[in-house]
């Protein structure tokens, strides 16, 4: 069992939730071209900083950085092909 699954039987399952969120944000956010505002809300944030802050926190870059960090990694990966 994974351990967000374990931390979720027995301790409070938002932040369980909210990782989750983030992991599929940052999916979205390398392998779509939709805005992170329309992310922001596919994942239940209303308020795009909002989501923003959550998302850095969560994974130390803002979702625009993120998003161009994924790009250049992904440039270099197909220039060494």
């Amino acid at each position: 069992m994974s351990n967000c699954r374990q931390k979720f039987f027995r301790d409070h399952p938002l932040p369980c939730l909210k990782a989750h969120k983030m992991e599929s944000a940052a999916y979205m956010l390398e392998h779509t071209e939709e805005s992170v505002i329309e992310i922001a809300s596919k994942h239940g944030y209303e308020n795009a900083s909002k989501f923003a802050s959550a998302f850095k926190s969560a994974k130390g870059l803002s979702p625009v950085k993120y998003r161009s960090v994924c790009k250049r990694r992904n440039i270099s990966d197909t220039a060494s092909i």
